[in-house]
Formats: C-alpha cells, structure tokens, sequence
C-alpha cells in the first residue's frame, strides 16, 4: 500500500542545498510575507522545504493556493521509481514496501502574490484526491 507523511513542512524566501546535500533554509517564516491587499505584491522568491518519508508512490503533486479563490501560487511534482534509481533489486524485495526518507523542494522565483489571506498548502500522490497539510496567513501589509 503507497502512503506519504510529511514530517516537517517549512515556508521560507530560499532552500540552497549545500555540496554536502544537506539544505540550507532561507528566511523561514511562521507565516507568509506582508503583502498588499488591494493589488498584486512581487515576492523575488518563495519556496517550501518539505521533509517527508513514503513508501510505493510514484508521483507526489505539491500546491500552495489562496484558501477562498483557489489561485496557485507555488506548484510542483516529483517521480519516484526505486527500480530505476537503484537499479535491479533483489527478487525477495517489494520495492513498494520500502520506506523512504527524503527532503523535497519547491523553489520559485518572481511570485505573485494577488491578495492577503490564508494559503493552503496540499499534496496528492499519485493522481488521487488532494490532502491537507497546513495554512499560513499572509498578512495585509500594515498602514
């Protein structure tokens, strides 16, 4: 049975990754940027650093949406396949029952953002129905 569980979900401006392969985490945020809301802000950049382990899925789908329209700020997908990444495996080896840990990264430069309001963030793995992770509120820009 294929399953995903994010572990760690983190909204900041930038993920650099590192020679070594660890990520490095810029501008993480406990909620979204101040934006204007009565027109569109410019963000230079906004990623998503997800930390998550699963087992059996070839494709996850990633979105960050406005919670009332729907418009998408951030989207992203990534393809699995333990056969091909590690070759053959072994005949006694289900690989759809090995469990992977993995850091995922969706990076985007020049995002705009249309209003303030809540953000919802949600993945579906394999074409099925989306699932709920977290919000974050992007507050409207003060005075």
């Amino acid at each position: 049975m294929s399953s995903f569980t994010p572990l760690a979900v983190v909204l900041c401006e930038e993920v650099r990754k590192e020679d070594s392969g660890q990520a490095i985490l810029v501008g993480a945020l406990n909620r979204g940027p101040a934006v204007n809301s009565e027109s569109t802000t410019e963000l230079r950049r906004l990623a998503v650093y997800i930390e998550a382990k699963f087992t059996g899925i070839e494709l996850v789908e990633f979105r960050l949406s406005h919670s009332d329209t729907g418009e998408v700020l951030l989207e992203s997908s990534f393809e699995f396949s333990l056969a091909k990444d590690f070759g053959e495996l072994p005949d006694n080896l289900d690989p759809n029952k090995i469990e992977v840990n993995s850091q995922l990264v969706v990076n985007k430069e020049g995002v705009n953002v249309p209003r303030a309001g809540d953000y919802v963030f949600e993945y579906k793995i394999d074409g099925g129905d989306w699932k709920f992770v977290r919000t974050w509120e992007f507050p409207p820009v003060a005075g």
